[in-house]
């Protein structure tokens, strides 16, 4: 069955745990594909290989400039490596690993939430609800960007998709503390 990588980790601005995709930043000299192979071998442990990428997307554009790039990173779960996957975390990160299966990911996430005590992260979510959205309407989803192995229904390899911000954190957090003093 097709699975889905997500990781949980405390996020201090929303004083929650949240269920979310794999992310990070990209460093310098990275491309958006690079940054998510390696975030997804950092935060999960696992080898995977980038097969598609959004353009440049804003996730909050009424309130931030904040914007990212949806990376679609695959996973043999046969390959060696991925057998037993070790964590490189960074100092003060504490992330939990999560495989859900995709055939109703919704009814997962929401049960995962649950008992993982925490909230879903809207993009999350998104994916979720259009992968429900096309099983119901039996339609294949509009393309907005080359994602069509990710609605794929008969795809075999497992599916992590990560989140890349390319956003400048430092004139965002700058911009916050200044409206809070």
């Amino acid at each position: 069955a097709e699975k889905l990588v997500l990781v949980s980790q405390f996020r201090p601005p929303v004083d929650s745990t949240v269920l979310e995709l794999p992310a990070g930043l990209i460093d310098e000299g990275e491309t958006a594909s690079e940054a998510a192979v390696r975030e997804l071998r950092e935060e999960t442990g696992l080898i995977g290989s980038a097969v598609s990428e959004s353009p440049v997307i804003f996730s909050d554009p009424g309130m931030s400039n904040a914007n990212m790039r949806l990376v679609e990173v695959l996973v043999d779960l046969d390959d060696a490596r991925n057998i037993s996957p070790e964590q490189a975390l960074e100092e003060g990160e504490d992330i939990k690993v999560h495989m859900v299966e995709t055939s109703d990911l919704q009814q997962e996430l929401l049960d995962l939430a649950e008992r993982e005590e925490a909230v879903v992260d809207a993009r999350l979510w998104s994916v979720a609800f259009g992968r429900a959205t096309s099983a119901r309407d039996a339609k294949p989803l509009p393309t907005l960007f080359p994602f069509n192995r990710f609605f794929d229904k008969q795809m075999l390899a497992f599916t992590g998709a990560v989140f890349v911000s390319t956003a400048i954190v430092g004139g965002l957090v700058k911009a916050l503390l200044s409206r809070s003093s």
